[in-house]
């Protein structure tokens, strides 16, 4: 008994000294993993048109269920998207979402994209379903910048959707045949 009672001595002793881990969190930003799985953020193309297109994989490798898609021919006068359709309603219940990253790895042209924000916190269950509007980066030739976007986290580029022409894609017939 007393040969355990020195040994946790001996733990508690070494742990003195070192340098403390605590974070003050109001008080000093808490550093995150590069990886990490935070808010959703839609990506828009360099011309400012929602980088959302008609494929919706999103929605169907979600898991929870949490990604609800609506799509609709997107107007030729004046496009919303590129692409045959966009989509119309877009919202994603942060209250389901177990923030898997299926929706990011899902998506050929890395429109979806989970940031670093990790402070989600409402006092209704309204303000956890989110919209399109909610979720886009801001226009990229604006001056406003927005708190939670920061471009240089993310390790995914933004992928051209001629590369995906005739795979299936953006450009070519998907299966479904959206």
């Amino acid at each position: 008994m007393v040969r355990e009672i020195l040994r946790s001595m001996k733990v508690t002793f070494s742990h003195l000294f070192k340098p403390k881990v605590t974070v003050q969190y109001p008080d000093e930003p808490v550093k995150v993993a590069p990886r990490f799985r935070g808010r959703h953020i839609l990506r828009r193309w360099d011309d400012g048109l929602g980088a959302l297109h008609r494929l919706h994989l999103c929605s169907a490798a979600c898991p929870a269920d949490a990604i609800t898609v609506i799509a609709e021919d997107n107007p030729r006068d004046n496009p919303i998207s590129r692409g045959e359709r966009y989509a119309k309603v877009y919202q994603i219940d942060l209250l389901r979402c177990i923030f898997c990253g299926y929706c990011e790895d899902a998506c050929p042209v890395n429109a979806i994209v989970l940031g670093p924000v990790f402070e989600l916190s409402a006092y209704r269950r309204e303000d956890f379903i989110v919209n399109k509007e909610d979720l886009l980066e801001p226009h990229p030739r604006s001056f406003q910048k927005d708190t939670f976007f920061d471009s240089t986290l993310y390790d995914r580029p933004l992928f051209a959707l001629a590369e995906f022409a005739g795979h299936g894609g953006v450009g070519g017939k998907s299966a479904a045949g959206d």
